[in-house]
């Protein structure tokens, strides 16, 4: 069908998750930003005597901090965090070099992204673009209309609330009725 060339479906970032960086003094050199153009790459991350700082999706951990609000303030923040245990945490306090060059890589990656979240996001297609189409291509709608009867057959029975509850779907049902 045409109807799903339109746009395309795309993943949610939360499928990356989680992404283990390993801060390390001794890496602040070979730091890689975003926009610089001549970056070293450094292949040796030493997991050992690095602090490891975990994006995750957001949830409760006693044993680490959520430092994603020091880093940047967007909504972002809602749904993921940036999680570092509680003692490194304090160790990264004391180390301001390090801390500022972490926050500084952090911000550039999040900031990615946000940008990539945006795009993709203004891109998915809405369910108002789904109800759109059938109005262009009212064809279409006595077939996916038996097929969502058929489907929807028993949960309009048992849970008629729920189907009541979808303002979309009333407005497929309508422009079938209207056709």
């Amino acid at each position: 069908l045409d109807l799903f060339k339109i746009k395309e479906f795309r993943g949610y970032i939360r499928y990356l998750f989680p992404i283990t960086l390993y801060a390390n003094s001794k890496d602040i050199n070979n730091t890689f930003y975003l926009n610089t153009p001549k970056n070293n790459k450094n292949f040796n991350i030493d997991r050992t005597s690095s602090i490891p700082i975990i994006l995750d999706r957001k949830h409760i951990n006693h044993e680490k901090i959520d430092i994603i609000q020091e880093i940047i303030k967007n909504d972002l923040c809602n749904d993921m965090g940036v999680y570092i245990d509680k003692n490194d945490f304090k160790q990264l306090e004391q180390n301001n070099l390090l801390f500022s060059t972490i926050k500084h890589y952090l911000y550039d990656f999040l900031y990615q992204i946000k940008i990539t979240i945006d795009e993709t996001e203004s891109k998915m297609m809405k369910e108002k673009d789904v109800i759109d189409y059938f109005i262009k291509n009212k064809s279409l709608i006595y077939t996916f209309f038996n097929i969502f009867e058929n489907e929807l057959n028993h949960l309009k029975q048992t849970h008629p609330h729920i189907i009541d509850s979808w303002k979309y779907y009333k407005e497929f049902e309508k422009i079938y009725k209207d056709k």
